[in-house]
């Protein structure tokens, strides 16, 4: 099924191999994350995988933006990039995920997100052989109240690579609506009376967009 909510990505991974995407006897580069949670219930015979995470066993450790690697090294390649960003809030979850892929000062907005997302995309592209597949993850996420189409972006970019896409699969995660209670800091207050808070020093955060439960694993080839 094209969107399914999967127990892991290695679930994920498995039905992709099952289609025939992935084949045990191609060597394989994974650029991102060593040989984390994909891997786990299907591998290839040859797994190249470059990382900064010791935990998670990489061959390599280099910039995925610069891959030691001469044109066209593979034709099988995955991309698992840090597609979602974290945005100026102190509380946010996403350092250990950034820690991850080595990132000491990673972006804040989609904009320098994107731009780090279709380097690593165009070092993938380059490196992948003719009649190769490169596996690409991505997601939409809301950041400072609007949406960023992260899916879009980044299929667009791989267009303009010359990449073409060949399918793609919905992972539908367990997210829920936004948290009820959240508030935010009154932008008018007038102390005590204030009509906007009544005094409390904060208002109501209302959802105003549909919560982003899926991320999209995309294959391209050349």
């Amino acid at each position: 099924m094209a969107a399914t909510r999967w127990k892991t990505n290695a679930h994920l991974i498995a039905d992709v191999a099952k289609l025939g995407y992935l084949k045990a006897d191609i060597p394989t580069l994974d650029t991102t994350y060593g040989r984390g949670s994909w891997w786990k219930k299907w591998s290839p015979t040859t797994l190249i995988a470059n990382g900064t995470d010791p935990e998670y066993n990489p061959d390599i450790t280099a910039d995925f933006r610069a891959m030691p690697f001469a044109d066209g090294s593979f034709s099988q390649i995955t991309y698992d990039p840090p597609y979602v960003v974290k945005g100026g809030r102190r509380t946010s979850t996403m350092e250990d995920h950034q820690e991850r892929y080595g990132m000491v000062n990673a972006p804040t907005n989609p904009v320098e997100g994107q731009r780090l997302v279709n380097d690593g995309l165009a070092e993938s592209a380059r490196l992948l052989a003719h009649g190769g597949v490169l596996l690409v993850k991505a997601q939409d996420y809301v950041s400072s109240g609007r949406v960023h189409w992260g899916v879009d972006e980044t299929t667009i970019f791989a267009r303009s690579l010359g990449l073409r896409k060949l399918d793609q699969f919905l992972f539908l995660n367990n997210g829920s609506a936004q948290d009820k209670g959240r508030t935010k800091r009154c932008g008018g207050c007038s102390g005590e009376g204030c009509l906007l808070c009544g005094g409390l020093g904060n208002t109501p955060v209302v959802q105003q967009h549909a919560r982003r439960n899926v991320s999209v694993l995309m294959i391209f080839e050349p």
